[in-house]
């Protein structure tokens, strides 16, 4: 982990390396964050990752409505891996070359003794430099052949595209007809029914009817007897306010002769008490004087009984009359209980009448008032009918279209399954070969390593030949020609090293180029397996929108039913209170 760090990333860790995790679009919840949290915090491969400075990204198809930094779309992580920095490369080829620099200055006498080796290859780099450009060839075909299919398949959705709006068309030419005529069926069966439904409750309409105007007659009679019985109860109360006014007109007469009557006793006790006293004073009072006096006293004692009989004749008449007029009075106050009673009767049930009719003009008014609802509702009930019956065209057609589409889309998805398997086959097959070419180029890189050693081994041979032949220059003037061509193909050695050199950071540069294609084809898979998924969420939509459909359909038939029992309704009470008004 630790020579990977530094070998790809230099020395700033993970910083530029990138972890994703996918389908957060269908599992959007805490539980799911919760877990992921847990494995990034403990022991493990994750953790070591998140505690270098790896980026964990969570992929899903959000669109422009991504809560939080971490839920990306793959568009904006392909824009994150495209934009970020590569100065951990960079960093790492000077670091290389640095060490390089270090080495050849670690060894001066190696190079000085580079100028007496015969034996050093001069093109032992064309051969990685062949390989190297076959592999970038093979990548550019890879990633020409990935755009053409992508093209390809662009051009196939297209095509199939106007051939699903024909057909669509085509479809909805003969559709139309044949719904144009359900909806005809429709208008009759539910004409017939109205016209069944009328003739049903023409019927009890008339019952009703007869039965009200029946109540109404008995009500209006009952109404004439309680006005009679009060007529007759205000005639016998008038009779008792006369009976009463002369018992108290008697009884004042009474009072009056009473008075009367004492006012004669007084005046004949005084009468009698002078007399006495008269008597008793004078002594010698003349027999003819008393006897005119006791006459007159007779006279007045008979006219006193005389009046007093009559008064009392007429207090017996009176008694007797006012006996008569208590008797009648009693019988008149049984009377007119019993009369108040029949009232009162009478009364109960004439408010019974009354509240019945009352009841059956707030009953017609609540029909009034329902029928001109149900008319209402009715009416609204066809707008809504009508709506959902275009609605439901609308809908038809769209699921005509869609199911076309999703035929389409999985045909197109198999192909694209295909066409995928196929690349994915193709794209193993090249990451083998550049695999291979990586390995071969290893192979090279290390036997050029061992060439290097092997030219070195060879310059210090050459050195040690050079001293000898220096010890001994005097033995041969072919042996000085001989270091003289040393010394040019040292010469060309070194120029052999410069390019070396050179070759290696273009082959660096090609190897990044090589990880861009292969973040490229990364990217690409991912498009193909983003394109896979959203042709299975058209395919669960299409399914969806079936369901929807045979929802809507259920719904269409329980609106009609509803419509036909409401029209009903509404005619039934059209045709009540059309009769109500006849009455």
């Amino acid at each position: 982990m630790k020579k990977f760090k530094k070998r790809v990333c230099g020395g700033n860790h993970l910083e530029s390396v990138v972890a994703v995790t996918t389908r957060w679009d269908e599992l959007f919840n805490t539980e799911a964050e919760e877990t992921e949290d847990s494995l990034l915090q403990s022991t493990g491969f994750l953790k070591e990752l998140h505690d270098a400075g790896v980026q964990f990204f969570r992929m899903g198809h959000f669109g422009d409505n991504a809560q939080g930094d971490q839920y990306r779309s793959p568009l904006a992580i392909i824009k994150q891996l495209l934009g970020l920095e590569t100065g951990g490369l960079n960093d790492q080829a000077q670091e290389d070359k640095g060490e390089a620099h270090q080495e050849r200055d670690a060894e001066p006498d190696g190079a000085g003794s580079r100028k007496h080796d015969p034996q050093v290859p001069a093109n032992e780099t064309e051969p990685l430099n062949q390989d190297f450009g076959g592999c970038m060839e093979h990548i550019q075909k890879t990633l020409a052949d990935l755009q053409s299919a992508t093209n390809n398949a662009k051009l196939e959705q297209m095509e199939t595209n106007k051939d699903l709006k024909k057909h669509i068309g085509e479809l909805l030419s003969k559709v139309c007809p044949q719904w144009k005529d359900w909806e005809d069926q429709q208008k009759s069966l539910i004409a017939e029914q109205l016209e069944l439904f009328g003739a049903k409750q023409e019927p009890k309409l008339k019952d009703s009817h007869s039965e009200l105007k029946q109540a109404l007659k008995i009500s209006q009679k009952e109404r004439d007897e309680l006005q009679t019985v009060r007529d007759h109860e205000r005639e016998l109360n008038n009779d008792l306010n006369e009976a009463r006014q002369k018992a108290l007109d008697l009884q004042t007469d009474k009072v009056a002769l009473f008075e009367e009557l004492n006012k004669v006793k007084s005046a004949l006790a005084e009468q009698t008490t002078q007399f006495e006293i008269s008597k008793m004073e004078n002594g010698s009072i003349y027999t003819s004087g008393l006897r005119s006096q006791l006459e007159e006293l007779k006279n007045y004692r008979d006219l006193v009984n005389a009046s007093r009989l009559e008064t009392e004749l007429e207090l017996e008449r009176t008694r007797e009359a006012f006996k008569g007029a208590r008797e009648e009075l009693e019988t008149q106050a049984l009377e007119l209980a019993r009369l108040r009673e029949q009232a009162q009767g009478k009364t109960s049930e004439s408010e019974l009448h009354t509240k019945r009719i009352a009841s059956l003009e707030t009953e017609l008014e609540e029909g009034k008032k329902r029928s001109e609802e149900l008319a209402e509702e009715s009416t609204r009930q066809l707008d809504q009918a009508q709506a959902q019956t275009i609605e439901s065209e609308r809908r038809m057609q769209q699921i005509i279209s869609l199911e076309a589409e999703l035929e389409g889309e999985k045909k197109k998805s198999e192909d694209l399954v295909q066409e995928s398997t196929r690349l994915r086959d193709q794209l193993q097959t090249k990451t083998t070969e550049s695999e291979l070419h990586t390995q071969r180029i290893a192979s090279l890189e290390t036997e050029l390593a061992g060439e290097k050693r092997n030219s070195e081994e060879q310059a210090r041979e050459s050195a040690r030949l050079g001293k000898r032949a220096q010890a001994k220059a005097i033995e041969s003037e072919q042996y000085k020609q001989r270091v003289a061509s040393l010394e040019k193909d040292i010469g060309e050695w070194k120029k052999q090293g410069q390019e070396s050199t050179r070759l290696r950071k273009q082959l660096q540069d090609k190897t990044a180029n090589g990880k861009f294609s292969t973040d490229r084809i990364a990217s690409l898979q991912l498009e193909l397996k983003e394109w896979k998924n959203t042709s299975e969420e058209q395919t669960r939509e299409s399914t969806r929108l079936m369901k929807e459909l045979q929802n809507k359909t259920a719904e269409g038939e329980l609106h009609l039913k509803r419509i036909t029992s409401l029209e009903a309704d509404l005619e039934e009470w059209k045709q009540r209170t059309k009769f109500k008004c006849l009455f």
